[in-house]
């Protein structure tokens, strides 16, 4: 449902406002035309009756960006739900779309204490009920020290244009481990916006994992603190486009004290005309030593209209430092083709196991099986599509 007329024209202002400058560095790839003319207004909080599937498992479910306690799961073990904020909350980029959210969210602060069960995973639902609106969903996860947790964020939504701006924001106390796993698979003609910033305390190990295969245009913008000795920020993901499709990973990392170690590595594959986007930044400050950063980015085009852009960036002012960094974009092997089509394969066929195993290389590192499996299968749907069409 649409919000009144009087915070429609106040959130048109809102969103004006919000929208990087032409030269901003960080947006310079992005298209971001459907916002300025899409006339996208703010979702209300009717809580309105819809449909979702049942869900294996424990379940938080958000609608248009409000949470929705009656189609959640009462109680959690060592998980506690707030509709509030604490006073300190993980940093976040400050950009004009963090402004846009904080403006229009209706806060949800989740705690995962030591009674959480460190192998169940708890599945955080997004869902857009019906297309013109903008959502602006917002949380915030205090893992408190030596507790841990798996976490699966879902978006979806319907065919129709619509608008998700979401903040995501993580505090990792000393010794807590977080796993949180990203499928955005939004409809067809979606904007989703989306930052997540964690900040890391001592000995904190975060896993982060996101899948983009949907919305007209994404980005998935992570930037990570790690503050105290000895933290572990491992992120990945997959990307895969088609059609006109922009997908956007922007991930920075700041190895704010000694003893650190991280990763970035993402893989992206893009058909006909999609844009993908992948900006990575390692940052080592001066006292930061002994600090380790990796950072990959692989992209394979299927089509010659295809175009990625990549920035990876490395700013080390450390002297006792281990980090690197590299991008790679290339077409599949004819060589490999050949080889598969000699022993009967057809080439469609042919193309989507090369594909599949360049994707898979990615989705091995999951260590949840249930959740792997299910980014597989999101995979394989994609490419049955893409490799039925192509045949």
């Amino acid at each position: 449902m649409i919000a009144a007329p009087e915070s429609a024209a106040r959130y048109a202002a809102d969103l004006a406002a919000a929208l990087p400058a032409k030269k901003a560095e960080y947006w310079r790839y992005n298209r971001l035309a459907a916002l300025r003319d899409g006339g996208f207004q703010p979702a209300a909080n009717d809580g309105a009756a819809i449909a979702v599937a049942a869900a294996e498992g424990p379940v938080l479910t958000f609608v248009d960006g409000f949470f929705r306690g009656d189609l959640s799961t009462a109680k959690i073990a060592g998980v506690t739900v707030a509709r509030a904020l604490p006073e300190v909350t993980a940093p976040v980029s400050g950009d004009g779309f963090g402004d846009l959210n904080r403006k229009w969210a209706a806060p949800v602060h989740l705690t995962i204490d030591p009674a959480a069960d460190p192998t169940s995973v708890v599945r955080l639902r997004h869902i857009t009920s019906a297309g013109g609106q903008a959502s602006h969903p917002r949380l915030h996860i205090s893992v408190v020290a030596g507790a841990a947790i798996r976490l699966v964020e879902e978006y979806h939504g319907p065919a129709d244009a619509y608008f998700v701006n979401g903040m995501t924001t993580l505090d990792l106390a000393t010794g807590a481990r977080l796993e949180l796993y990203k499928h955005q698979g939004e409809g067809a003609r979606a904007v989703h916006l989306t930052q997540t910033a964690a900040h890391l305390g001592a000995a904190a190990a975060l896993t982060y994992f996101v899948l983009q295969t949907g919305a007209a245009v994404a980005r998935n913008e992570v930037t990570v603190t790690l503050a105290g000795a000895a933290a572990v920020a491992d992120l990945g993901g997959a990307y895969l486009a088609r059609g006109h499709q922009q997908l956007d990973n922007t991930v920075l990392v700041d190895h704010a004290v000694a003893d650190c170690r991280s990763a970035q590595i993402f893989r992206g594959v893009l058909d006909d005309q999609a844009h993908g986007i992948f900006q990575g930044k390692i940052a080592v400050r001066r006292d930061a030593q002994r600090s380790a950063g990796e950072q990959l980015s692989r992209a394979l085009l299927l089509s010659r209209r295809a175009e990625v852009s990549t920035k990876p960036e490395l700013e080390i002012l450390a002297d006792d430092v281990q980090c690197s960094h590299g991008a790679t974009i290339g077409e599949l092997d004819e060589s490999q083709i050949f080889y598969l089509r000699a022993r009967g394969i057809p080439l469609a066929m042919a193309r989507a196991l090369l594909i599949n195993a360049f994707v898979t290389e990615t989705l091995e590192t999951i260590d949840v099986p249930a959740v792997r499996d299910a980014f597989g299968a999101v995979v394989g749907d994609w490419l049955a599509t893409a490799e039925g069409a192509a045949a």
